[in-house]
């Protein structure tokens, strides 16, 4: 996956990845 490091897509699908995990961090660190 690394070589399609440069395709626009790839990106915004791991930024993607990224946000869902961080909003579901942060609801459980709100439920603390």
């Amino acid at each position: 996956m690394l070589q399609d490091a440069n395709n626009p897509g790839f990106v915004i699908s791991v930024i993607n990845i990224f946000c869902e995990d961080f909003e579901n961090i942060l609801a459980e660190l709100s439920q603390l």
